[in-house]
């Protein structure tokens, strides 16, 4: 999900910048499923990755929530 803004061009063409942006962006907010586990698309199995235990997430994280902000700037 991204959440951008461009500055009026009245509040950046003071100097030599011609536009601006800025913006907030996240990814992996929210997961929505009925599965009990923490990570829903796990393919990986720990104790040797034995093919019996792949798809199950035995002490596997869950995926990490990653924010981001910045600014577009055009001169």
């Amino acid at each position: 999900m991204t959440l951008g803004y461009n500055i009026p061009s009245a509040f950046v063409k003071k100097g030599r910048i011609q536009s601006a942006r800025v913006y907030v962006s996240a990814q992996n907010l929210a997961t929505i499923t009925n599965y009990d586990g923490y990570d829903p698309e796990v393919n990986t199995a720990a104790f040797g990755a034995a093919n019996y235990l792949i798809g199950h997430d035995f002490y596997t994280p869950p995926l990490a929530k990653t924010f981001l902000v910045g600014v577009n700037v055009g001169f």
